[in-house]
């Protein structure tokens, strides 16, 4: 009744400024508003009012039960800020620092050439290798049941870094579950028990819980899918680990971790908690990072934002806090793509706009924005798009980027991941909507384009074009035979098969592998290094996937040498 009398005497242009915010929210999330498939849930939240929120789609497509305001859904690493709050709590208790060695928590790792520290695991400075890469390569499926115990046994097998510790920012899922496992050594309990005692019961949080079983019954909780053909299939997951993702949680309750940030009250209630929290990383070289205690701190157009985003299996998610406009905005999705993502930024950009225009501008943009706030698109022609297609490689983890033309559209398809279109905004700078990631292509004085940098998180990493390359027939044979890594306690094997090479390891399909140069191979999102001896035989290869570099393998059928 008193919504209802608030709205009766609000002045009608307050009346009129909301009922336009509406209509450009509706807008932006138009595209989850279906009603025969999957979609997500918003909230919006300002200066502690709730002023947008809806459900689009269905929570349960099977039981044709709709997104509700209140459904329950996998965040997927969202969930990172929470595990890093309970370090940080258990830090103010006295029960561990952040400036432990981990081993000190965890003696069943390995002891490697430099020690790792807790905060490396906060920050991603670790060097660990991810595990879910280290799986992933072995042929692991992420529907696949995998448990803490076989995590620490194949890290524990485990010779040697991405990286040493605090020299590079690598994101690392395998961090956050060993901070998970330090939570329960610490304080003798689980870190969904943990958090439930110190973090979710004290604020309220009625709705949240890491799920560290698979058959908990979550009452609320929305399922999650992805396209298969012209229907919908269901992704169920029998992952039993908590740290990295599985926080369950509604828009209310995130709204409530918020406010918490705005103005601690866990612990002893200081706001050295939430600081702590909010300080991001620093490398030895003096370079600073845009990352915290799970949270990326940025700008959104000029004005600071707080933020992180999630996937698991179907379900998508990004929660963005801007403090200084006290500005919330959460899209938790479960329909297999990145809108839960993209439409956050686009919602924000609606909501902050007032405040982004009156900001003033420091340099005129090369290209302005629509009214809509969505980046201004182009049209190339087929002469100005034939120099960018190819192979393009990431001087960072070997990712490498296949730039391909279908029809109109340019893709662009990164080492492990599916094919994303691209969009040019000039004839060099491109941009993807389903993340928020960018490249772009440098054109040499000569008039050739060798590489460029891609820009995504903060981060600036440069590439280079990779030259086309024809193996001889010699080549081809000494590559050819069985390699064991006893890191991953696998074997793979390149096989002859009508004068190429074929990869197989017995978990998947075999592959065929494209020849970068004589001495590295790509397939199947990986990158093989040949390890030669001196007299030139290959003696075994360097596998680099990733998040998992320089993962070792030894050559056991060596002729020659």
């Amino acid at each position: 009744m008193l919504a209802i009398l608030s709205a009766i005497f609000m002045p009608a242009a307050v009346q009129a400024q909301t009922a336009e915010l509406v209509d450009k929210l509706e807008k932006v999330f138009e595209p989850w508003n279906r009603s025969d498939g999957p979609g997500g849930v918003v909230g919006i939240v300002k200066d502690g009012e709730l002023i947008f929120s809806k459900g689009y789609g269905l929570a349960s497509v099977e039981h044709s039960a709709l997104m509700r305001l209140d459904s329950i859904l996998d965040i997927g690493s969202v969930s990172k800020q929470f595990t890093a709050m309970s370090i940080y709590l258990l830090e103010e208790e006295g029960k561990l620092s952040v400036d432990d060695d981990v081993q000190k928590h965890i003696p069943e790792l390995p002891t490697f050439d430099h020690p790792v520290k807790i905060h490396e695991l906060i920050h991603h400075t670790s060097g660990i290798r991810d595990y879910f890469t280290l799986f992933s390569v072995k042929g692991w499926n992420p529907m696949d049941t995998l448990d803490e115990d076989e995590v620490l046994q194949l890290l524990a097998r485990q010779q040697d870094l991405n990286f040493e510790p605090s020299t590079k920012f690598m994101y690392c899922n395998t961090g956050y579950f060993l901070l998970a496992r330090i939570v329960e050594r610490a304080s003798g309990k689980t870190l969904g028990e943990y958090a439930e005692e110190n973090i979710f019961k004290p604020l309220g949080m009625e709705s949240t819980k890491f799920d560290e079983s698979n058959i908990d019954v979550i009452r609320g909780r929305a399922m999650s899918y992805r396209h298969a053909g012209e229907d919908w299939a269901a992704l169920n997951s029998n992952l039993e680990l908590v740290g990295d993702g599985a926080l369950h949680t509604t828009i209310f309750d995130m709204a409530k971790w918020h406010d918490n940030l705005a103005k601690n009250k866990l612990g002893k209630g200081s706001p050295d908690l939430v600081e702590k929290l909010m300080e991001t990383a620093e490398l030895k070289s003096g370079r600073k990072l845009p990352y915290a205690g799970g949270l990326f701190i940025d700008e959104l157009e000029g004005v600071k934002r707080v933020q992180h985003g999630g996937d698991w299996l179907g379900f998508n998610a990004m929660a963005s806090w801007f403090p200084d406009e006290n500005v919330s905005v959460f899209t938790f999705g479960n329909d297999g793509t990145q809108l839960g993502k993209s439409l956050n930024k686009e919602a924000a950009l609606v909501v902050l706009a007032d405040v982004i225009e009156a900001k003033p501008e420091e340099t005129e943009p090369e290209e302005e924005e629509e009214e809509d706030g969505e980046r201004k698109e182009i049209n190339l022609t087929g002469e100005q798009v034939k120099p960018l297609i190819g192979r393009w490689k990431l001087k960072l983890g070997g990712l490498i980027i296949k730039i391909t033309r279908d029809g109109r559209k340019l893709m662009a398809q990164a080492t492990g991941q599916p094919a994303f279109e691209v969009y040019a905004e000039t004839p060099t700078k491109f941009f993807y909507k389903v993340v928020e990631a960018e490249f772009e292509f440098k054109v040499e004085d000569d008039g050739e384009i060798k590489g460029g940098t891609f820009f995504q998180n903060g981060l600036k990493i440069p590439f280079e074009r990779l030259p086309d390359f024809e193996p001889t027939e010699d080549q081809i044979k000494g590559a050819a035979g069985s390699y064991y890594s006893s890191e991953l306690s696998m074997v793979a094997s390149l096989k002859i098969v009508d004068g190429k090479l074929e990869l197989s390891d017995g978990a998947r399909p075999p592959m065929t592998p494209d020849w970068i140069d004589e001495n590295q191979l790509s397939a199947g999102g990986m990158t093989l290094d040949l390890v030669r001896a001196k007299d030139g035989t290959i003696t075994g290869m360097l596998l680099q996937a990733g998040r998992a570099v320089n993962l070792k393998f030894e050559k056991l059928d060596i002729v020659g040498g």
